[in-house]
């Protein structure tokens, strides 16, 4: 009798599950989802528009049963900044939408009771112990700064290995570049960039702080800068590429040309992506399938601006043609070949944060040149 039940709960189980695939997929065929990115294409993080929503159901891939999960001593481990508010079980019960699959996993938003919301990411199999994940998980989750999107929290089971981050409204700056597939890019002003560029920046630059100088991110890209409630850039996705070891899909050409997989890694690899990632704010570019380092480099200089900058940017402005060209020949210098002759992230953000002076410092000299004259 025993064997009959188990049999028909886990028939009833596969007929649900199969009924929410199918929702998912009417959903995803009615909206197609921005976030949705292919393995080998580029991995997708949280944004602000989930495809469907539905219940977090990692019991139907997984060996493990819904008891196991609740019988774990640690459940659910919140980092330092963070009170316990929700355990393991909420996130079973959760309002959940299926953001994409990027590099390290699937991306999900969940939204608990009280409204509550949570970015999920359900990490594939790992190649570290536990104790290394979990002494990972504590350096990340100790990192406090404005440009660095927040750890909450962690879960982890054997195999399973489910992140909490902080949730982002705005969504990243691949969703605010690129748009969704088949619509029309949005206006994005230089303003706008040049802040999303200093965020980030300022955001890598702390990361390569910690840990005495050695933390690295390891996958630095449009889809993992996220953009804060004052509009600046803001890092996700930090150390994963120390737990889970990767080799970089040839496609995608925002990596360093030394690093094969994610174990080579380094702060200098970081400074080269991030130079990719300057290239793409300002020539709306994609790196997917595409080398804007070395598309750039092959454009001569004095035609940088009608040949290679967002035409976007400059039908309206040409005041800002100086900063622009100064910021692509800060993203060329971080795209440089061979590690030694990027410059450290500290410095990428002074370089930035001076271009961002230019124009007030004009307005002023210009101001007192008037007053000047009056006089």
């Amino acid at each position: 009798m025993s064997d009959i039940y188990d049999n028909w709960e886990k028939l009833v189980r596969a007929v649900l599950r199969k009924e929410q695939l199918w929702q998912l997929f009417h959903a995803h065929s009615r909206s197609p989802s921005i976030l949705s990115e292919s393995s080998d294409a580029s991995s997708s993080s949280h944004l602000s528009s989930p495809s469907a929503n539905m219940p977090f159901d990692f019991l139907s891939s997984s060996s493990y049963s819904r008891e196991e999960y609740f019988e774990v001593p640690n459940k659910l481990v919140f980092t330092a900044k963070f009170t316990r508010a929700f355990g393991i079980e909420d996130l079973f019960k959760a309002s959940t939408g299926y953001l994409g699959k990027g590099m390290f996993g699937s991306v999900y938003k969940a939204t608990l009771y009280d409204m509550i919301v949570v970015v999920m990411k359900r990490l594939k199999p790992v190649n570290v112990s536990e104790v290394q994940f979990r002494r990972r998980m504590e350096i990340i989750g100790n990192i406090r700064d404005e440009n660095v999107v927040a750890l909450k929290g962690y879960y982890s089971y054997k195999e399973e290995k489910i992140i909490l981050y902080e949730y982002y409204c705005n969504g990243s700056v691949s969703q605010l570049l690129h748009g969704k597939t088949g619509e029309n890019q949005a206006h994005v002003d230089w303003p706008t960039r040049l802040r999303i560029a200093i965020g980030a920046a300022r955001g890598i630059a702390h990361i390569h702080t910690q840990i005495g100088g050695k933390l690295v991110h390891g996958n630095i890209r449009s889809s993992n800068v996220f953009i804060n409630p004052q509009r600046y850039g803001c890092i996700s996705d930090i150390g994963l590429a120390a737990v889970k070891t990767t080799t970089f899909t040839p496609a995608i050409r925002c990596y360093a040309p030394e690093d094969e997989n994610t174990r080579n890694v380094s702060q200098e690899s970081d400074v080269y992506s991030f130079g990719v990632f300057l290239l793409e704010l300002v020539t709306r570019t994609s790196p997917i399938a595409f080398d804007l380092v070395k598309w750039v480099n092959s454009v001569e200089y004095k035609e940088w601006n009608p040949k290679v900058v967002d035409i976007d940017l400059l039908k309206n402005n040409s005041a800002i043609k100086e900063q622009i060209v100064k910021t692509l020949e800060v993203g060329m210098s971080c795209g440089a070949k061979s590690p030694e002759r990027r410059p450290k992230m500290s410095a990428v953000v002074k370089m930035i944060e001076d271009i961002s002076m230019m124009n007030t410092e004009k307005q002023v000299s210009t101001g007192r040149k008037i007053s000047g004259t009056l006089q």
